[in-house]
């Protein structure tokens, strides 16, 4: 492999240009440039640069009116990734060589360099929790221009054909579990691909039987314009029976089998607003509930209780919110930020309910 294709390694001589003799360093300045040119020579790949860039940066320290130096600093670094650095190292160079030959090609150069850093840049932002259709959380972290997701994802009976064989069955219980689901994914342009894994586990703690660990390839499509992205993973289904003995006997897995493969489709969206109100949670009647609260805490001293049921936010009924996603993205917002709720409080029961007005200032529950 070649490294040397857009490193000028006449620069060199350069130095008798820009630093002449009597300049101060002029010899230990040549010396490190000449050692970075046979860094670049011995790479087999982009990883061995970081010797190179650590010579041509030595020769622009000892000589900083080296053209040379700066332009294969800046070379170098482009090829790291270290976007930054080699646009401040390549207008250094034209600011050193303004009536350089290649001075519109580094110009160039530079533009390109600037569209890169505002695509990783707003990569980066994509980091952050994502949600599915049914209001699952995701956390996406990014890496150059890979992203990794991590969820305890909820199986659908879609994918399970459970069979709980008991004396006293009561629908069958455990038929819906989570999966802990890790995909990881390399961007190009807006295409994703990668692979994805779930480990081996029960469906539920009362099982018996342990699904295996699944693998496989993923792909999909990042849409940044509407802040969402659709994934395509290929599942298996399951044929899961497990049985009690009618008199004695622990209840035993009969079966764990494969009943087909198909492809399966994730829609997440996100990255949710880091602002929202900690500890708030939906709950089976469609509303949030106010579970454990920290002390101290901006829910705590805005007057909210635990078990406090939220039914409004900025004055619409979260009965209103067609889907989870829809009521969970009403919660969030800039950190600091203003929302009314309207809560319930009291069982009924022992107290009377009473509805509570609350002005409330978004935590930062990205923590």
């Amino acid at each position: 492999m070649n490294m040397r294709a857009d490193i000028l390694t006449g620069y060199v001589m350069l130095l008798l240009l820009t630093c002449p003799a009597f300049c101060q360093g002029a010899d230990d300045a040549r010396k490190h440039l000449v050692r970075g040119m046979a860094a670049i020579e011995m790479a087999k790949g982009e990883e061995d640069l970081v010797g190179a860039a650590d010579e041509f940066k030595r020769a622009a320290e000892i000589a900083p009116d080296l053209a040379a130096a700066w332009y294969n600093l800046g070379s170098v670094q482009a090829k790291l990734g270290q976007i930054k650095d080699a646009i401040a190292s390549y207008q250094r160079y034209l600011q050193l060589a303004p009536g350089a030959e290649d001075s519109r090609r580094v110009g160039d150069e530079i533009i390109k360099l600037e569209y890169r850093l505002e695509k990783a840049v707003a990569f980066q932002t994509k980091s952050g929790q994502w949600l599915d259709k049914d209001g699952t959380f995701y956390t996406l972290t990014t890496a150059k221009d890979k992203l990794e997701i991590r969820g305890n994802h909820f199986r659908s009976r879609d994918d399970i054909e459970y069979r709980d064989v008991m004396i006293f069955n009561f629908g069958a219980i455990g038929d819906l579990g989570v999966e802990k689901l890790t995909i990881r994914l390399e961007l190009r342009g807006s295409k994703l691909s990668g692979s994805w894994e779930v480990p081996a586990g029960k469906i539920s703690s009362f099982d018996r039987c342990i699904l295996p660990a699944e693998k496989g390839e993923a792909e999909g499509v990042l849409d940044d314009r509407n802040n969402s992205m659709v994934l395509r993973l290929v599942r298996a289904k399951y044929k899961v029976v497990q049985v009690e003995p009618p008199v004695f006997g622990d209840k035993y897995c009969e079966e764990v089998s494969i009943i087909e493969t198909r492809p399966v489709e994730l829609v997440l969206s996100g990255p949710l607003p880091t602002g929202g109100v900690r500890s708030a949670g939906l709950n089976s009647s469609g509303n949030f509930t106010i579970n454990t609260l920290d002390t101290p805490s901006n829910e705590q001293s805005a007057g909210l209780k635990e078990g406090d049921e939220i039914i409004s936010i900025d004055g619409v009924s979260v009965q209103q919110l067609a889907t989870p996603v829809a009521k969970i993205r009403a919660l969030h917002g800039k950190i600091g930020s203003s929302v009314r709720l309207s809560v319930l409080r009291g069982d009924g029961l022992f107290s009377s309910a009473e509805t509570k007005n609350i002005e409330f200032l978004r935590s930062d529950i990205s923590k």
